[in-house]
């Protein structure tokens, strides 16, 4: 199959930045794409649950969904390649999980604010929970950093999940909190359906800490 590289998180990255910084250049491209459930519920503007995963609110913003997505991106396209025994049978996998992730996540930002002309969402946090959640299916026990601390990829993603159940309940700041939840629970979804083969090797895991 030749040298994997995670060329499908590379053209990801690549879009995201560039469209990203045309928006924070022309800020009527921020309104253009952005996630804006009244106007998909009143005018019918169904292209807005993709393209506002392609807009950020601010450099720091995308920084960290962008560093994100490099992190695990490439290992959850690696893998799906792998199972798939196909080059681009795998690629196109991946890509709907980011893409549909994306949609999923965004759905209860719609329903709730679909009569409210105010409300505004921007960012790939969605689908690049979707993209961490896949990868921690795959395998649990990857040591990841947070915050600079060492911790299994499973207690971040627990720690993460409730977080994130907390804070969409408090609405305590302009984050979506509700979206990264969403992305979470959908990449693990997704995931599995797509190979069941990854269940089993996950329990077998957590049945078999490495400590």
């Amino acid at each position: 199959m030749g040298i994997d590289t995670g060329i499908i998180t590379g053209l990801l990255i690549i879009t995201i930045i560039i469209v990203s910084l045309l928006a924070l250049q022309k800020h009527y491209l921020i309104y253009k794409l952005a996630l804006i459930p009244y106007r998909i519920y009143t005018q019918r503007e169904y292209y807005r649950f993709v393209t506002h995963m392609f807009v950020h609110a601010g450099l720091l913003h995308l920084i960290i969904n962008v560093f994100v997505l490099y992190s695990f991106g490439s290992y959850v396209e690696r893998t799906f390649v792998f199972i798939a025994q196909d080059y681009w049978l795998g690629r196109l996998n991946y890509l709907v999980l980011f893409i549909l992730s994306g949609i999923m996540a965004s759905l209860s930002s719609y329903y709730k604010h679909r009569h409210d002309p105010a409300y505004v969402s921007v960012g790939a946090s969605g689908a690049v929970s979707a993209v961490v959640f896949s990868a921690i299916l795959i395998n649990p026990w990857n040591m990841v950093l947070v915050f600079f601390i060492p911790m299994p990829a499973i207690i971040m993603g627990v720690l993460y999940l409730a977080y994130s159940i907390w804070m969409s309940r408090r609405a305590a700041d302009n984050i979506n909190h509700e979206a990264h939840l969403w992305g979470a629970v959908f990449g693990l979804v997704y995931t599995a359906l797509t190979y069941p083969l990854l269940v089993k090797h996950f329990i077998r895991m957590l049945s078999n800490p490495p400590f």
